[in-house]
């Protein structure tokens, strides 16, 4: 699956993109794989792989691939659909609502109408689907990709309730800090000294321990 954001093609960062860059800072977004695509025979539906997520605290596995059905396109107006992983491991779509295209000639995240829905609470954005008029086939085309690359840590505490050896005297652990993060180097119980934090410096692009 190519997660990312295509700011190169002149693309609109629309609410749902930003939203989903804050979402994936806070730990919600895509572990590994469900790509969104065509079916094999297309139609009115699109598959998603199988793959894990991570949306509201919760760790979700789906196990197959997941078909999702699109409503029927509108006679005259463009639609901008959503795929979305919820944290009770449902994969779905959101219908947009029908609008003119705007601007004319466009397509999909070239366009800044019609809008996508919002992306509901406790969900994660796999896709985008483009529906235009009439059309009663979805293909690759028609499908951006949305979701977000995150990546599994241990988020408890530390203390040693899970830390892990890095040498004979020190082992560490990740921990969320509000909005921020910091690995915390802990002395392991066979030696003293003081904890440590771990933090980077991006002026001289080198990684320090302060220690306390």
């Amino acid at each position: 699956m190519a997660h990312g954001l295509n700011a190169a093609k002149g693309w609109i960062f629309t609410e749902n993109i930003i939203d989903s860059l804050l979402y994936a800072y806070a730990g919600s977004g895509v572990l590994t794989a469900l790509g969104v695509t065509e079916k094999g025979a297309p139609d009115m539906s699109v598959d998603v792989a199988a793959g894990t997520y991570r949306t509201n605290g919760t760790k979700v596995t789906k196990g197959a691939t997941t078909n999702v059905a699109i409503t029927a396109a509108h006679a005259t107006l463009y639609r901008k659909d959503i795929i979305v992983g919820d944290d009770g491991g449902t994969i779905s779509v959101v219908d947009g609502t029908p609008m003119a295209r705007q601007e004319a000639g466009e397509t999909g995240p070239d366009t800044y109408q019609p809008t996508a829905p919002l992306i509901p609470a406790n969900k994660i954005l796999l896709a985008e689907i483009w529906v235009a008029p009439t059309v009663t086939e979805i293909y690759d085309v028609d499908i951006e990709e949305l979701g977000v690359l995150v990546f599994d840590v241990d988020d408890s505490p530390v203390n040693a309730a899970t830390e892990i050896a890095i040498s004979s005297n020190w082992a560490f652990d990740h921990q969320v800090i509000g909005r921020h993060s910091e690995i915390l180097l802990t002395p392991k119980a066979s030696s003293t000294g003081a904890e440590g934090t771990l933090f980077y410096d991006s002026d001289d692009d080198h990684v320090y321990v302060a220690t306390e």
